[in-house]
């Protein structure tokens, strides 16, 4: 595996923990009964973002690289709250 494809697995990794630190700070979201502390969670969201982003810079040109971190955000967010959404119902009893 050559280098470029090594920084690349490691900004999908580091995005999706990003994402995760964003997403399980918001109020709003489904999988633990009760959200993170916001702002230790929203501090390490950004800090995973830009260090994602940063990765990114180092494989791939600058647009490139902006154009594949876009897209994985758009990729990653709604796909956490789907999950969270089809772990809820799954774990509901119908009535």
């Amino acid at each position: 595996m050559n280098t470029s494809a090594l920084f690349i697995l490691l900004a999908l990794l580091l995005l999706t923990a990003a994402c995760l630190c964003l997403y399980l700070a918001s109020p709003n979201q489904l999988w633990l009964s009760r959200t993170w502390h916001t702002s230790p969670a929203v501090g390490a969201g950004a800090a995973g973002l830009a260090l994602s982003f940063w990765t990114l810079l180092q494989a791939m040109q600058p647009l490139t690289a902006g154009f594949f971190f876009i897209t994985a955000l758009m990729l990653i967010f709604p796909l956490l709250a789907y999950l969270g959404a089809w772990r809820r119902a799954r774990t509901q009893t119908p009535s």
